[in-house]
């Protein structure tokens, strides 16, 4: 099967990286990369020898996909002009900037046949694997994902450069409907959001508790879910999954350790891991989620197959990061009053949210 043909739109940080690993990869064929700034160009050709182009007019008629790595705020312009010409397309998370953009995006790509993948590169993540048995019954999650300032996608805010890939992991793999939405959040060193806490409630008794921050002194990446059935914690940072489960010994012969003698108690706790609950850790610390997520689009494309993060659930987590940023923007302005400085964050419905999101259209 002939290499796919293909193009990388925005010569930044990812874009670098996009474009060293496309060159890389034997089932693809890098015919450019697209980038307005000279010096950005002149950092793609110090990675590796492709040609370079301020615009993308010339690379149309000759590649059949493109990964579009350019600024959040330029993504549905861009993507939409590519999808227009018949290019199937990898965009960097998120999607679009906006619910309306990312849906647009989605319906043009499904209008035309075309492959529209997201760039959430957690799904690739080998941590996921322990998981797999605890979101069906998962009653409390909570995800906290802080670095320090990095000094790029400042055109967004936290939610949509962070915790977006949290919203995504949860939204692709709990069984039930998100109902509720509660949002905090704080502006530090611009005018977006730099910290953010959410709150969403599932109709399956799911409860999420999501952290997002840019200012952190350290990066953390974890996520714990409590199931009825164990706890699992991930660290995507590193790679790997801890799991926590009842033996086979505690599930035959419960325990009510309040009715037992403080001798058999001190016991219990001698032998919890050995005897009552199975702990178990699996890593995978080597494997290159980006070059695995690149050659899960192409594969797509070549052999006409789902691709793993498709536009569709891409457009979902936009959609109610939206709703978290709706619910923080008022936080971040200036109050105008002391009723204004006492406000507590607003619990709202879905549904509430949409009626209120449709009268400001309609006004």
């Amino acid at each position: 099967m002939k290499p796919l043909k293909m193009a990388v739109i925005g010569a930044g940080h990812l874009g670098r990286i996009h474009a060293r690993l496309l060159h890389q990869l034997p089932q693809a064929d890098l015919l450019g990369v697209v980038d307005p700034d000279p010096q950005a160009r002149a950092a793609v050709q110090a990675l590796c020898p492709v040609a370079t182009f301020a615009r993308a007019d010339h690379l149309l008629p000759q590649i059949e996909a493109a990964v579009v790595a350019t600024p959040t705020g330029t993504h549905a312009q861009v993507a939409q002009h590519l999808l227009a010409h018949g290019i199937h397309l990898l965009v960097e998370k998120p999607l679009a900037p906006t619910a309306r953009e990312a849906h647009t995006l989605v319906e043009l790509a499904r209008s035309r046949g075309l492959v529209l993948a997201a760039g959430h590169v957690e799904r690739f993540n080998p941590a996921l694997k322990a998981a797999a048995p605890f979101w069906d019954r998962a009653r409390w999650i909570q995800g906290v994902r802080v670095g320090p300032f990095s000094g790029r996608s400042i055109d967004t805010g936290v939610v949509l450069d962070l915790m977006i890939h949290d919203l995504d992991l949860v939204l692709a793999h709990l069984p039930g409907r998100l109902v509720q939405v509660q949002a905090w959040g704080q502006a530090v060193l611009g005018r977006q959001e730099d910290v953010a806490h959410a709150l969403l409630w599932f109709d399956c008794g799911t409860v999420v508790q999501l952290t997002a921050a840019r200012v952190a002194p350290e990066p953390q990446r974890v996520m714990h879910l409590w199931s009825e059935n164990g706890y699992c914690r991930l660290d995507f940072a590193a790679r790997c999954g801890c799991t926590i489960q009842p033996s086979e010994t505690l599930l035959q012969h419960p325990l009510q350790v309040e009715e037992l003698p403080p001798a058999e108690n001190k016991q219990v706790a001698q032998q919890l891991y050995e005897r009552y609950l199975h702990r178990q850790e699996q890593a995978e610390p080597e494997c290159n989620q980006l070059v695995e997520e690149l050659a899960d689009f192409v594969a797509a494309v070549r052999q006409g197959r789902p691709v793993r993060v498709p536009g569709t659930e891409a457009a979902q987590a936009v959609a109610v990061a939206e709703q978290i940023v709706e619910q923080i923007r008022p936080q971040l302005a200036v109050p105008d009053s002391p009723s204004q400085e006492s406000a507590e964050p607003a619990i709202l419905s879905l549904e509430a949210l949409r009626t209120a999101s449709g009268r400001r259209e309609a006004g």
